[in-house]
């Protein structure tokens, strides 16, 4: 079995070959010790921030986490999802030959455009999926003005 590796969404960024160089460095420096390079940076959940015309909607992809593990904070129009992944003990027979998932501690912030009511915030926990509804105030929602005259 060949294994491909895995390229980032953004590879066709004008900054994608710096990224190919820290890589190179990281392995010159540090081989395949965990505490360096890609594996020891952060991670963050992928997110969805959608409207609709009374909230809006984030989703968030937190795989392996418990509901009780996924933190979330409000301050102002700023809704901030934090957490943290940690790697299950592995056994001693274990080989790894390619490893691509990230662990740590993640924190992941949104300025949500026009604000929301944080009293009505509802957050569900589903197969690794977080979903966050923001109610919107009444003054950030589409409203229809009647034009007058003749």
């Amino acid at each position: 079995m060949t294994l491909v590796r895995w390229r980032n969404q953004d590879r066709m960024s004008p900054w994608s070959p710096l990224g190919d160089l820290e890589a190179h460095f990281d392995a010159l420096y540090c081989g395949d010790r965990a505490e360096c390079g890609a594996a020891a940076k952060s991670w963050a959940p992928a997110i969805d921030l959608r409207e609709t015309e009374d909230a809006y909607i984030l989703e968030a992809d937190v795989p392996g986490l418990k509901r009780e593990e996924v933190q979330l904070e409000i301050l102002e129009n700023v809704l901030t999802i934090k957490g943290e992944r940690t790697r299950v003990a592995e056994e001693k027979t274990d080989q790894y030959r390619h490893v691509e998932r990230s662990y740590g501690r993640f924190e992941r912030s949104v300025k949500v455009p026009g604000g929301f009511n944080a009293d009505g915030v509802e957050a569900t926990f589903e197969q690794g999926v977080l979903t966050v509804v923001l109610p919107k105030r009444p003054e950030a929602k589409t409203r229809q003005i009647e034009v007058k005259g003749k």
